[in-house]
């Protein structure tokens, strides 16, 4: 099968033949970590999410938490002048912003509020605050994943 771009002309071959056991072994384990980061980050979320609407503790707190990562996220970006380009700071600059007005606006998710509160404003809060979690969750296991592979 031939594969065919502007500026080059590349065949791929690829069968199971060719594939030695160590690396058939590799790609099921990282298909099987992939799945496991799936499903703990979808718990991780889920849980967040029915806590924030509960518990007017957790909502503070997950507020909280969500000003401090998104200022932190900022600071690390503004200050770190490795080989980051600027499109991705822009875009990771956006996302901390995001996620500091998930932050101010999760308190307005509690249990309490969200009865009196019309649907037209309540289904943004709650898909912009999911967006929060969610990225921040998986944010985090993909930092804590990169540390961890840079101590082998």
């Amino acid at each position: 099968m031939d594969y065919v771009n502007s500026n080059f002309n590349v065949e791929f071959y690829i069968t199971n033949n060719q594939l030695s056991t160590k690396d058939k072994i590799s790609m099921a384990l990282s298909g099987l970590m992939g799945v496991v980061t799936g499903l703990v980050s979808s718990l991780l979320v889920n849980v967040t999410l029915a806590e924030i609407s509960i518990s007017p503790f957790f909502t503070v707190y997950f507020g909280v938490i969500f000003v401090v990562l998104g200022s932190l996220m900022i600071f690390s970006v503004r200050n770190n002048q490795s080989f980051i380009i600027k499109e991705r700071k822009q875009f990771i600059t956006k996302f901390a912003v995001m996620i500091i007005l998930s932050g101010l606006l999760s308190g307005l998710l509690e249990k309490d509020f969200v009865r009196n509160m019309d649907y037209k404003l309540k289904i943004p809060i709650s898909s912009m605050v999911g967006i929060t979690v969610c990225f921040s969750v998986v944010f985090i296991l993909l930092d804590l994943i990169n540390y961890l592979i840079s101590l082998v």
